[in-house]
């Protein structure tokens, strides 16, 4: 189902929104309910906030947003533009560096859901969620950082919300 046509839809569908830092890989995640989508802003403002258990946080000073997502919220270019962010565009998921953690992320959502997991209950274990899988090592090396601490190390100067 088309991003764009979603209201339009007899069934009801799960939105991932979902923002990654490109250079440590760690993530922010929520799911929606297609017939009740949340502003961008919304959910931005939850992602780059400080959170109580995971380290995540701060607005970058660039962002990559599909198309998809610019002509379903119309004004988000604007919006980050007047936060001072600057627009990189892109042409697919796979030039943004999002693929591998959309798979993630849908298998983590998919094996709660097999549980009898409420959307609720979901969007309440999502911080949650993105921390542990950010805790995992880049490569598998015990001798690498954890994304959350190449974040971490890589992170200069945090714009907070």
């Amino acid at each position: 189902m088309s991003l764009s046509k979603i209201d339009k839809a007899e069934k009801q569908h799960v939105v991932h929104y979902l923002i990654r830092d490109h250079f440590s890989g760690v993530f922010y995640a929520e799911i929606h309910s297609g017939i009740a989508l949340i502003p961008l802003e919304e959910f931005l403002l939850r992602a780059w906030s400080q959170k109580e258990d995971y380290a995540f946080c701060g607005a970058p000073e660039f962002i990559s947003v599909p198309k998809t997502v610019s002509e379903r919220f119309p004004t988000f270019d604007r919006l980050v533009q007047k936060c001072g962010l600057q627009i990189l565009e892109v042409t697919s998921g796979f030039q943004s560096g999002t693929i591998q953690d959309v798979k993630t992320w849908e298998s983590l959502v998919r094996g709660f859901s097999g549980v009898g997991g409420r959307a609720e209950i979901l969007q309440e274990w999502t911080p949650e969620v993105c921390a542990r899988q950010s805790a995992y090592l880049n490569d598998g090396r015990s001798n690498r950082d954890s994304k959350i601490e190449k974040w971490r190390h890589g992170a200069n100067t945090l714009r907070v919300p």
